[in-house]
């Protein structure tokens, strides 16, 4: 199995600091979504038509100012965005950079809000 990345991230490539340090922490904890986005990456140089579709929660139960709720949409946010990574930097190391992540992984956010009470 290859490595997820094909270069070493600084500071700059994110929007704050330590955000390396929460890439390498979601891939160690969870190596689900690199496996997807590996996959999507192997059948995209095969040239095979392959699409990920993932629905998620729009809103996870609770009250959305809540710590947790907050911590629980900053690691599914940073998941998808490294997935997106992974995807777009496996299609540019097969020579496939004109493609974009998007024609192979997809992320729907369904969901309804029924008002605190």
């Amino acid at each position: 199995r290859g490595s997820s990345t094909s270069k070493t991230n600084t500071s700059s490539d994110h929007p704050h600091p330590g955000a390396e340090s929460e890439e390498l922490e979601i891939q160690q904890k969870n190596n689900i979504p690199l496996e997807i986005a590996n996959q999507i990456v192997s059948q995209a140089a095969a040239g095979k038509e392959f699409a990920v579709y993932v629905v998620i929660p729009m809103f996870p139960e609770g009250n959305p100012k809540d710590d947790a709720i907050q911590q629980i949409l900053y690691w599914q946010w940073n998941t998808l965005s490294l997935m997106y990574k992974v995807v777009a930097e496996g299609l540019a190391r097969h020579g496939l950079a004109h493609l974009h992540p998007c024609d192979y992984l997809n992320f729907f956010c369904l969901g309804a809000r029924e008002p605190l009470i």
